[in-house]
């Protein structure tokens, strides 16, 4: 059911308790933790009801829907804690980031967060880096054209990172 990006996002993330997966869409990520056994509980978030019918859908009839809870939230507001990783993929570096200084509190107490945007990667990683969060695992992907995930957890002052780190990655 991933495809090659999902797959390689899915792959950062290290097995724990509870997984949000936030701008879920079809919830596919979810939905492949609680299979593998990856994640004992996972929340499928989407800003809006209309995108989150796909993720229900993709739940219906099968044997994992009390593991699941589906909720409309602006990031990972209306999640509840705890959180032992979150996914965020498919947006520009500009919304993530938004989503994560909306709630930076609550995002350094996560110690997985894995990262896919569509632009402005470079971005992106200068950010996490500035508001106190470590590269600690990256992967790149080709389909159609490139994605790149980057994963970060919670650690003040981890250095600096030369313009060419930050663009391309320092992993």
């Amino acid at each position: 059911m991933l495809d090659e990006r999902l797959l390689a996002i899915f792959n950062l993330v290290t097995p724990c308790g509870i997984l949000a997966d936030v701008g879920t869409d079809h919830a596919y990520i979810p939905l492949e933790a609680l299979k593998t056994g990856k994640c004992a509980f996972v929340y499928a978030a989407d800003l809006k009801p209309g995108p989150l019918k796909h993720a229900i859908a993709t739940f219906t009839g099968g044997a994992y829907t009390d593991k699941v809870s589906f909720v409309v939230s602006d990031g990972i507001r209306a999640i509840p804690d705890p959180m032992d990783a979150v996914v965020i993929a498919g947006m520009g570096a500009e919304n993530v980031l938004q989503i994560v200084h909306n709630d930076l509190a609550r995002f350094k107490q996560i110690p997985q967060i894995i990262i896919q945007v569509n632009r402005d990667t470079a971005l992106l990683r200068k950010t996490m880096l500035a508001l106190g969060f470590e590269i600690i695992d990256e992967t790149l992907v080709f389909l159609k054209h490139y994605y790149v995930a980057v994963k970060f957890t919670p650690r003040p002052n981890v250095g600096q990172y030369s313009d060419l780190q930050l663009k391309y990655g320092p992993i």
